[in-house]
């Protein structure tokens, strides 16, 4: 690990990878305050801030973060303000709730933090539980850094379908689900960019091994900052169909959607298994990098 960088960890709450006195991530884990876990801030080598943290349009945005949109038929993403033991919390519909103690190790300069997750419908029976693996590693000799994301779910003792808005006239905006990314608003002029080429709008809903997200930086035309977010071709539906949003105003989320297309059934006692990579990097992205970052990803278990 570079000499200047260093692991804060709060046990209950988050831990943190800083360079010198700069925060270059943080993952909560826990979500006491009602919140489903999430890595924020995010920010470059370079001192980019990369992520945005409930802002006002969607306040159920937090970075880097996942949740499934519907589990039959209940929505587990959007959340609204609910009255708890006296205080307000935004809650969605069906809960997504962290369970037990955490367990973080530190390993080879990396942190890697386990935890247990349950979701609950409204009457609340666990229609699913999951085993979540995080695991932050410091920048590299050419600067970018690496986030992975694992999760093992296991359905209950029922079957179980997971879902989207469905992506027709009335809904063009459908289709996002699972493990996405909100950039920060300090970015803008947004350039999209998949592994088969895709750019722009066409990169919505096309099929990909990866998908980056890139923008100018606080307004200079000579700065820029990104991520990349790699699906493991162990995954289902691989490659998934990307979902991707942007625009000029400073809004920017990119998202890969197994379910973008159709639902995902599974009986009951399934297992489910997804893995994720995320690549920040300062710059616009590099695609002959991105793709060797992605055999790398590729190659693990």
């Amino acid at each position: 690990m570079p000499d200047t960088c260093h692991w804060t960890y709060r046990p209950g709450h988050n831990v943190s990878l800083l360079r010198g006195d700069r925060v270059l991530a943080t993952y909560s884990f826990a979500n006491k305050d009602g919140a489903k876990p999430f890595v924020h801030p995010l920010t470059t080598v370079q001192g980019v801030p990369l992520t945005a943290f409930q802002p006002s349009d969607h306040v159920w945005h937090r970075g880097i973060w996942f949740a499934w949109k519907y589990i039959n038929g209940v929505n587990y993403w959007e959340e609204d303000p609910v009255e708890v033991d006296g205080e307000t919390r935004s809650l969605s519909e069906g809960r997504t709730l962290v369970q037990d103690d955490e367990t973080v190790t530190f390993s080879s300069g990396c942190a890697e933090v386990a935890t247990w997750l349950d979701y609950v419908n409204p009457e609340g029976l666990t229609v699913m539980r999951e085993r979540r693996l995080v695991r932050i590693c410091p920048p590299q000799s050419y600067g970018d850094f690496v986030i992975d994301w694992e999760q093992d779910f296991t359905v209950g003792d029922k079957a179980v379908s997971l879902s989207a808005t469905p992506v027709a006239a009335e809904t063009p905006w459908g289709g996002y689900a699972g493990f996405g990314y909100r950039a920060g608003r300090n970015l803008r002029d947004f350039r999209v960019l998949t592994s088969e080429g895709a750019t722009g709008a066409e990169a919505n809903g096309a099929q990909a091994r990866w998908v980056d997200i890139s923008g100018v930086a606080d307004g200079s035309k000579d700065i820029a900052a990104g991520i990349a977010i790699l699906d493991h071709p162990d995954n289902p539906r691989h490659p998934p169909p990307s979902y991707v949003f942007f625009d000029t105003a400073q809004f920017g989320y990119i998202n890969p959607s197994l379910v973008r297309d159709e639902p995902l059934d599974l009986p009951a006692a399934a297992k489910l298994n997804l893995k994720y990579r995320v690549v920040v990097h300062d710059g616009w992205p590099d695609s002959a990098a991105l793709e060797r970052d992605y055999q790398a990803f590729a190659s693990t278990q």
